[in-house]
């Protein structure tokens, strides 16, 4: 049942935090007031937190996270080559480390 409503209200992610906590009040509390009580403390609890602010330019930083290290990465060659200092490959493959190491950190699309 909350999955449903959940589902309805937020789209299909719905908080898996609070759809597993539903799930388990569900399984254990058999007073169906009490039950249903807590499903909307869930609900409106997701909802604040989907609701909070932020700050723009943090969020900004964080989605364009992958790429800016990445540029970084590419501005820091360009800069050893332009000023003479070759960077040795066991070096690029450190400095490569950073942003390959955030990109398996944050996976596909999260």
């Amino acid at each position: 049942m909350f999955k449903a409503i959940a589902s309805f209200l937020f789209g299909e992610s719905a908080g898996s935090i609070a759809s597993k906590a539903a799930d388990i009040a569900s399984e254990y509390i058999e007073d169906k007031d009490k039950k249903n009580a807590l499903i909307a403390e869930l609900v409106k609890g997701y909802q604040q937190s989907a609701a909070a602010a932020t700050v723009p330019w943090v969020d900004a930083t964080h989605k364009l996270g992958r790429q800016l290290l990445q540029f970084a990465l590419i501005g820091f060659y360009f800069y050893a080559w332009k000023t003479g200092n070759p960077v040795p490959i066991e070096d690029m493959a450190l400095l490569a480390a950073g942003p390959g190491l955030y990109t398996l950190m944050k996976g596909k699309g999260r």
